[in-house]
């Protein structure tokens, strides 16, 4: 009995389906039996109902007794256009074709920019005459200059920029048969404070503009004290002191030039003015250095020096001299107009090359060096 009823009889009729044995056929189903109820005295009786409505009924109550519960029906679908799935995909495929090539583009960019940021210290940076000069040399040279942590970039280039010059140098040493004397070198020392190897290269490079650049070789006497046009500061008695020593200071440039003529040595006749003019110790110079009453003979008292040509060193009297010297042996005075001082010139030799400045002649030679960069 369905709880579900009241203990009242419905008016309406049940429709009652028999059960079948388990060994009968179900096509030989009889027809269902209708039983209708006796009529109660409180309720009028209606119209029997037709074997058609009660069909009905049966084929409604069943199918209410198999509908799915509530939560088992679909849910409504959303109003809206539906998604087109072959259009994504084909959005999805050109996406990736447009962010792959990004991508790998990308990567190598940064690729490039760590290997830039960590360059290696086998990595040939130039090569001169079949030599090889690797970012080690480099950073090994740069590092007997600066502390490691201040050395920059231009420390770097400076450091190639000197390597390469050593090769070229080392080149024409070979090619030209150059040979340096440890005295020459000691004397690059002691005069410019230089290490062993800075003060041999700067010997080499000396003989090299010799030989390669447009120069001048002479001996030079002379002396140098502070112009005329700084006597206003002075007082009389200081005037009179630096007119004196001008004047006898000229008196042996004079002397000079006559004894450079009779092929005299420079550092001697100037040790022998000196030893009788003691008041010009630490002013009377030989080659451009001073000298003293007990200088010895080196290499730069005794050897010509050289002098190259230079645009900025035109209109210098000293330079001036120097340049319109023509003849071997010829001996010029320098009087400069402002009264600085004297020299007595000797030209030695002259080299008349189309190099007229040994950068000039260092620039054609790295034209056959190649050069990759840091």
């Amino acid at each position: 009995m369905d709880p579900n009823k009241n203990d009242q009889t419905s008016t309406t009729s049940h429709v009652v389906v028999p059960s079948l044995p388990d060994n009968q056929d179900s096509s030989a189903t009889q027809a269902p039996v209708v039983q209708t109820p006796p009529v109660s005295p409180f309720v009028a009786q209606e119209s029997p109902i037709s074997s058609a409505q009660q069909q009905a009924v049966h084929q409604s109550a069943f199918a209410e007794m198999n509908s799915p519960l509530p939560h088992q029906l679909p849910p409504n679908e959303k109003p809206g256009r539906k998604i087109n799935t072959k259009l994504a995909i084909g959005a999805l495929i050109v996406l990736a074709l447009v962010a792959l090539p990004t991508t790998i583009y990308l990567t190598q960019q940064q690729q490039t920019v760590q290997q830039q940021a960590a360059p290696t210290d086998d990595k040939i940076v130039a090569v001169y005459n079949g030599e090889n000069i690797t970012r080690a040399d480099v950073q090994a040279l740069a590092e007997e200059w600066y502390p490691t942590n201040e050395i920059d970039s231009q420390a770097l280039q400076d450091a190639l920029d000197v390597l390469l010059e050593r090769k070229i140098l080392d080149k024409e040493k070979t090619d030209k048969n150059i040979n340096i004397s440890q005295e020459e070198i000691q004397a690059k020392i002691d005069s410019d404070s230089l290490s062993f190897k800075e003060a041999e290269y700067a010997v080499l490079k000396d003989l090299v503009t010799q030989q390669e650049v447009k120069n001048w070789q002479v001996y030079t006497i002379g002396f140098w004290q502070p112009s005329t046009s700084d006597l206003a500061e002075l007082t009389e008695e200081e005037k009179a002191e630096r007119i004196q020593i001008l004047s006898t200071g000229k008196s042996m440039i004079n002397e000079a030039k006559t004894r450079l003529e009779n092929d005299e040595s420079a550092f001697s006749i100037a040790k022998s003015l000196l030893s009788k003019n003691p008041n010009f110790r630490g002013v009377l110079a030989v080659n451009g250095y001073q000298i003293q009453l007990d200088s010895e003979g080196s290499p730069e008292f005794e050897d010509p020096k050289t002098y190259t040509h230079q645009t900025k060193g035109i209109g210098q009297p000293f330079y001036d001299t120097i340049y319109s010297l023509k003849q071997a042996g010829e001996v010029k005075l320098n009087n400069p107009p402002d009264g600085s001082g004297a020299d007595a010139i000797k030209l030695v030799s002259t080299n008349d090359s189309a190099f007229n400045t040994y950068e000039n002649w260092l620039a054609d030679k790295k034209k056959t060096a190649v050069i990759n960069g840091l």
